[in-house]
């Protein structure tokens, strides 16, 4: 029988249990660079669109969407031209001067996403070749809503996690409860974790969109820097940022989580 993990950084990575409805919002990995402008321009990036049109028939060209804070707030601003690449089934690869990016929201387990970002890279190696990796970031972001965020949090999350989301006395009505932890792990990578209940409309950060009912989100950010443009590099870094993110999910959620979300213990 599997026990709640012990430790968020396990000497050995935690067990992949395949869930039939995993509570996954998306799963996104960036693979941020210098800007280079050529990356604006259609017959630049058409060798980037053909290796992966196969995968991805649909392309458009964007306009990025920037985050200012000001007296009034977040304010929305448009940022430079990016080429978005869409597939039949739920992925999405958006190209952008300073930018590659592999989002979906149809997760089906680590070797497959990391399938798709091999793609993802050789076909960046066809139009830039030789550049530095600033930051090389996975991403994975959970929502429970419903009994799942409020009556039943305690049993699908640990104890220390939860916190005052259940902690409160009866007489009082905790509407929202978020925490932000940030960790610098043995290989060199980082981790940003945020996780809270949220009321209904609210969101953890602005990329998040919120949802009509009170929510509790968790989002594991796994990030390396300074990397070379190597397929090898690339992904073994990139595994290593996953299984990262996988330890520290599987210490937070309890046996009951998995058993709810459809995994076999």
């Amino acid at each position: 029988m599997t026990m709640m993990a012990e430790s968020p950084f396990p000497a050995e990575p935690a067990a992949e249990i395949p869930l039939a409805s995993a509570p996954l919002v998306r799963v996104v990995t960036q693979l941020r660079f210098s800007t280079i402008a050529s990356l604006t321009r259609m017959e630049f990036i058409a060798p980037f669109q053909e290796s992966l049109r196969g995968t991805y028939p649909t392309m458009n060209d964007q306009r990025g969407v920037q985050f200012a804070f000001g007296p009034d707030g977040v304010v929305e601003t448009q940022g430079d031209r990016q080429w978005k690449l869409t597939s039949d089934d739920g992925w999405t690869v958006v190209l952008g001067p300073s930018f590659v990016s592999l989002e979906t929201v149809n997760y089906q387990s680590r070797a497959n996403f990391l399938t798709r970002l091999a793609q993802v890279v050789t076909a960046l190696r066809l139009i830039v070749d030789e550049i530095e990796i600033e930051r090389l970031g996975v991403r994975y972001t959970d929502r429970l809503v419903g009994d799942y965020a409020t009556e039943l949090l305690p049993k699908l999350v640990r104890t220390d996690v939860v916190g005052l989301a259940a902690g409160a006395p009866p007489s009082v009505a905790v509407l929202a409860s978020v925490t932000q932890a940030e960790f610098a792990l043995a290989d060199s990578s980082t981790m940003t974790t945020r996780w809270g209940l949220l009321p209904a409309g609210g969101t953890l950060t602005p990329d998040i969109q919120p949802v009509e009912e009170v929510s509790w989100v968790l989002d594991i950010d796994c990030a390396v820097t300074n990397l070379r443009l190597s397929e090898d590099v690339i992904m073994e870094r990139s595994e290593q940022l996953c299984i990262h993110a996988h330890d520290f999910f599987r210490w937070v959620v309890t046996d009951e989580f998995i058993r709810a979300h459809g995994g076999e213990i």
